[in-house]
């Protein structure tokens, strides 16, 4: 679980994050989003649909979600580990959006909020939405 953002550090809001399997076995790994400290999660998604295991979760700092992975195929022996990246708004179904501190409000506001546009990824091939999973093994080669 990590605290994805903070009222008392100038965040709109405070929302906690929480990556597990769904249900008893080591399958369907959820997201979940909580905006009372943890009391309720009432946003989920499933992010792996099939046999996975542990996870960790930390945020870019473009602001978009990183999920670290194990997953394993149907048939496969083991399993692999993945990275996906995703934005909270993605995550919500376009139901809250992360606004980064300190940088004028995207609609002209005087906030101190503005909405992230462009890859920003420090991996640079994800753009919006669950963008992209590679495995550890894929981007060590390609360095």
């Amino acid at each position: 679980m990590i605290r994805y953002t903070s009222e008392n550090q100038g965040h709109d809001k405070n929302r906690l994050l929480h990556s597990v399997p769904y249900g008893a076995n080591r399958e369907k790994i959820t997201v979940y989003v909580s905006y009372d400290e943890g009391q309720t999660w009432i946003v989920s998604k499933c992010i792996v649909p099939y046999s996975s295991a542990y996870s960790s979760l930390c945020v870019l700092p473009d602001g978009t979600i990183g999920l670290y992975v194990e997953e394993a195929y149907a048939g496969a022996s083991g399993y692999s580990t993945m990275f996906y990246n995703f934005s909270l708004e993605w995550l919500t179904d376009g139901n809250d959006t992360f606004y980064p501190l300190g940088v004028a409000d995207y609609r002209g506001n005087s906030s101190s909020r503005f909405r992230p546009s462009g890859n920003g990824s420090p991996l640079g091939c994800f753009q919006s939405g669950l963008q992209a999973r590679i495995s550890l093994r894929e981007w060590m080669i390609k360095e």
